[in-house]
């Protein structure tokens, strides 16, 4: 299986009966375009980077009805998108510099920021799922990755740890 075949199996395998898809870090639009042919009804996502957005937008300008983009900062947005939306989703968080063309601050920093700015709406997390990309840069930091995971029990307080690794 490739790493593409891997990574769509992941937006699949989180759906259920979900039909919103929400993301932080639009970047090329890999993970709309994933989320796009999971059969999600409305994908949603957040990116920083004026240029990257724009690649985004003329990428998925025939999507108009199924994706909605967002040009700016996720710890403003999401949580004013949230207050909108009051069913089940699924949200990617993916939001954070990785190098190249890709802005903001690197994610060991800007994490624990982003799963802070979505404590004050945590009601919203019940039936919803909450995905945190890249994790595995940090798998031999223990300690960081424990206090990634109890701040989403503080988003999500019947959360349950799971790795997903890439091939």
């Amino acid at each position: 299986m490739t790493q593409d075949q891997a990574a769509q199996n992941l937006y699949f395998k989180y759906k259920g009966d979900k039909r919103i898809w929400i993301e932080t870090g639009s970047g090329t639009g890999g993970g709309i375009h994933h989320a796009v042919n999971a059969n999600y009804d409305k994908v949603y996502s957040i990116e920083l980077s004026k240029d990257l957005y724009d690649v985004c937008n003329d990428r998925f300008k025939n999507e108009r009805e199924r994706v909605t983009l967002f040009n700016g900062d996720s710890l403003e947005v999401l949580p004013k998108l949230l207050e909108d939306i009051d069913e089940p989703f699924v949200l990617m968080l993916d939001a954070h510099w990785s190098g190249g063309v890709f802005i903001g601050e690197h994610q060991y920093t800007f994490l624990p920021k982003e799963i802070s700015s979505l404590i004050k709406c945590s009601e919203k997390f019940t039936d919803s799922t909450i995905v945190v990309d890249d994790m595995t840069n940090y798998i031999h930091d223990t300690a960081w990755c424990n206090s990634i995971y109890d701040l989403v029990l503080k988003v999500k307080p019947n959360a349950t740890k799971e790795d997903y690794v890439l091939p």
